[in-house]
C-alpha cells in the first residue's frame, strides 16, 4: 500500500481524517479525545495489535528531575 500523505507527527494525519481524507492509524492515547467526542470511530474493533514496548532513556551523568524520576519509577512497576 502506498500513502498519498506522509507526515512525521500525529496531529495533520488526525487533521486530515477528521475532514475525511482517509484513515489513520495511532496509539490510543493520542486519540482518545476524537474517539470520545466521536469526531473519529475505530476501525477493526477486533483487531488488537501487540503492546509496544516503551523504553524510557536518559543519561545517567546527568541529574534527573523528580517528575521524571517519578515517572519512569511507574513505568518500572507496571
Amino acid at each position: 500500500m502506498s500513502a498519498r500523505l506522509w507526515m512525521n507527527g500525529l496531529d495533520t494525519p488526525v487533521g486530515a481524517v477528521r475532514y475525511g481524507a482517509g484513515v489513520v492509524g495511532g496509539a490510543s492515547w493520542q486519540v482518545v479525545k476524537d474517539l470520545t467526542a466521536g469526531g473519529l470511530q475505530r476501525l477493526l474493533i477486533d483487531h488488537k495489535p501487540a503492546p509496544t514496548p516503551l523504553h524510557p532513556a536518559f543519561e545517567p551523568s546527568r541529574r534527573v528531575s523528580p517528575k521524571v524520576r517519578a515517572f519512569v519509577d511507574y513505568l518500572a512497576r507496571r
